[in-house]
């Protein structure tokens, strides 16, 4: 009985160890489960997570595994981030995570709360190379100033400069094709601009050839609901 006994604390105190080592994690925007990364390159890289998540009053966590196991990256990032405490802004509830699993070769990106960024997937153009050549600190990194570009220049207002910006030149364009027009005086018959006998009609008559007919089918509603962080906003993830 004793033994039994014994047996059922030493496996309850070996369950709690995980747990407890998960528990110091919680609000650290830099979890190196995957050991990727030199104690030095960790230090620089949290420093710089928690500056941008201060700045912005966003949090930014980049999170490596050794593997997913059997759970979807999606939900995992999920859990990690909900589990970890993460979020800033008004509702507490604004973030990102890059999650890497380093022996499935997957990464995920995972937004969080009402603030919209891209695609994760147009995030990963900044990093995806750096990872493939197991570039980790220089990935994550990269992964940093793509969020930071995103929180500093939104793509709305990306948008919206480049609408300006187009108007601009287009009306600078117009402004200088009126200009080169402005030797020719307006005619008020259409013949005024036609060479004198250098065009004689005889005979004219309307023929009628084949008609063409185009069908397209109605698109069939194939949306479904995808990963969405809190605020709706698009995650995405890929291979290296």
């Amino acid at each position: 009985m004793k033994r039994l006994f014994l047996f059922v604390l030493v496996a309850i105190l070996l369950s709690a160890l995980p747990l407890c080592a998960s528990a110091d994690e919680k609000g650290k925007r830099l979890v190196d489960k995957g050991d990727l990364l030199s104690e030095s390159e960790e230090n620089a890289v949290l420093a710089r997570l928690d500056s941008l998540s201060e700045k912005y009053d966003y949090d930014i966590v980049v999170y490596t595994v050794e593997s997913l196991g059997k759970k979807p990256a999606r939900f995992y990032a999920a859990e990690a981030f909900h589990y970890g405490k993460y979020g800033m802004g008004e509702n507490g509830e604004s973030g990102v995570i890059l999650l890497v699993s380093i022996s499935d070769r997957e990464w995920y990106i995972e937004f969080f709360g009402e603030r919209r960024l891209t695609e994760g997937t147009a995030l990963s153009e900044y990093f995806v190379d750096q990872l493939s050549r197991g570039d980790y600190y220089g990935a994550f990194d990269s992964f940093a100033s793509a969020v930071e570009d995103e929180l500093e220049f939104p793509l709305g207002t990306l948008i919206i400069i480049s609408l300006i910006v187009g108007f601009v030149i287009a009306f600078i364009a117009t402004g200088i094709m009126k200009n080169k027009l402005k030797s020719v005086a307006m005619q008020m018959n259409a013949r005024e601009y036609v060479r004198e006998d250098s065009f004689s009609l005889t005979h004219s008559r309307d023929l009628y050839l084949y008609s063409t007919v185009t069908r397209v089918a109605r698109p069939k509603n194939t949306s479904s609901g995808g990963s969405r962080g809190g605020g709706g906003s698009r995650g995405g993830g890929g291979r290296f």
